[in-house]
């Protein structure tokens, strides 16, 4: 009977500590995409400088310069972008230099009047 108890006891602390693992795991990666709209400054070969249009995740304060890699993830590769254009920046983690850098960019978006995101064809 103890040899039973034990045993269950183990497997419920093996399942437990399972299900915990599998959360933390599901929330880092939840928290590795961010995303932010921003402004066009600068077009540089391999990277643009945009100023942040507004708050939207919290990884990229309004009005804060960021240096944005083009070397992007996304299969649809990076619209023709021109100085003073609208996009959305879908990247991981930002990192703290200045100005801004970007560790990794998923996507690059333009913008319509309107903030929404123009899907590409």
């Amino acid at each position: 009977m103890k040899k039973s108890f034990s045993s269950v006891m183990i497997l419920i602390f093996v399942l437990i500590f399972v299900c915990v693992l599998s959360f933390a795991i599901f929330q880092d990666n939840e928290k590795k995409q961010n995303y932010f709209n921003a402004t066009v400054l600068q077009i540089h070969e391999d990277s643009i400088l945009v100023e942040c249009l507004d708050v939207t995740n919290g990884v990229v304060s309004q009005g804060e310069e960021v240096e944005v890699s083009t070397n992007v993830v996304s299969a649809n590769g990076v619209p023709e972008l021109e100085m003073g254009d609208n996009i959305r920046i879908v990247c991981g983690e930002v990192t703290d230099s200045i100005p801004l850098s970007t560790e990794q960019v998923f996507a690059i978006y333009l913008l319509d009047a309107d903030g929404n995101v123009i899907v590409p064809n």
